[in-house]
């Protein structure tokens, strides 16, 4: 099985102007800089959690159907674009929702399961893709405990530019984004 990100998120969860505000950052000197420290943020949440944030179309590839439902990686499924598969002809196929599966957002990671079976498949790699978008739709949908991860981790990147830490010592802030975030990790997203 791979998933192959098709329409990666459109926004970014936390607005440029809002991680500025955090670091109490008023001019616009770094902002190009700033906005890939965010992005990086976002990107290392995604990870932790094991789901997408916000809306990203994404094609689960599969090499045949298994003999039940398919559940999809961790995250909020919104909604599945298509199931298609090479038929055992060599013709590729496109199932019916409602007619040929069902599909469950509702459950937390989301699934489809078919009607009578999953037909079968061309015997090659890869003979079946389904198209689905997960995440929590729009930046304003993403919750706020996520988006204060995202803007610790962020303030992270941006004050220790350098992988390494001379002087001083460390302590890890109580309720820090670790630990914010572990209480919506999934592990079943890469």
């Amino acid at each position: 099985m791979a998933i192959i990100t098709i329409t990666p998120a459109a926004v970014e969860p936390v607005a440029l102007a809002d991680f500025k505000a955090h670091l109490g950052i008023t001019d616009d000197t770094d902002d190009t800089m700033l906005q890939s420290k965010l992005t990086a943020a976002r990107q290392s949440v995604e990870q932790y959690l094991g789901f997408p944030l916000v809306t990203t179309v994404f094609e689960m590839v599969l090499d045949k159907f298994p003999r039940g439902p398919i559940q999809f990686p961790a995250g909020v499924l919104q909604s599945v674009a298509s199931v298609k598969y090479l038929a055992t002809s060599g013709v590729e196929t496109t199932l019916t929702a409602d007619t040929d599966y069902r599909v469950d957002t509702a459950s937390n990671p989301g699934w489809i399961s078919p009607v009578n079976g999953w037909p079968s498949t061309m015997d090659t790699i890869n003979a079946v893709r389904i198209r689905y978008s997960a995440g929590y739709g729009d930046a304003a949908s993403v919750p706020a405990i996520i988006k204060e991860a995202i803007v610790q981790v962020g303030a992270g990147f941006f004050e220790n530019r350098e992988s390494v830490f001379v002087g001083g010592g460390v302590t890890t802030v109580p309720m820090g984004a670790a630990w914010i975030l572990v209480q919506h990790r999934s592990y079943g997203w890469e």
